[in-house]
């Protein structure tokens, strides 16, 4: 990925088509890493060990898949990259509470 700021948080672009979790994320797409507060930078910065986790998260929240599926799916990339169980256990709990709190209806069975 190559960075590309875009007035404050750093922006990231794919420089080729990545597969992640069996997905194809295309040349070009642009992600700004994991949304973490910026008071918890030092301990979650926004791009480290779970970037290709983030990239295909923010892929499928922007292609819209269902906030719910795509967070399991950032979960199985950490796995898959061998993003420290803590720090994967830690980032989902809180990539499913923001996603709860901006979609709840994806995460509430119907």
């Amino acid at each position: 990925l190559k960075p590309k700021s875009v007035l404050g948080k750093a922006k990231y672009k794919t420089l080729g088509i990545e597969i992640i979790q069996g997905i194809e994320i295309p040349k070009g797409f642009i992600t700004d890493g994991a949304t973490v507060p910026r008071l918890l930078w030092p301990i979650l910065p926004p791009i480290s060990s779970y970037l290709e986790a983030t990239v295909v998260h923010d892929y499928l929240i922007d292609t819209g898949v269902n906030r719910y599926e795509a967070d399991k799916i950032f979960r199985l990339a950490c796995i898959e990259y061998d993003v420290t169980t803590t720090i994967t256990n830690v980032m989902f709990i809180c990539i499913v509470a923001y996603g709860f709190c901006k979609q709840p209806s994806h995460y509430l069975k119907k």
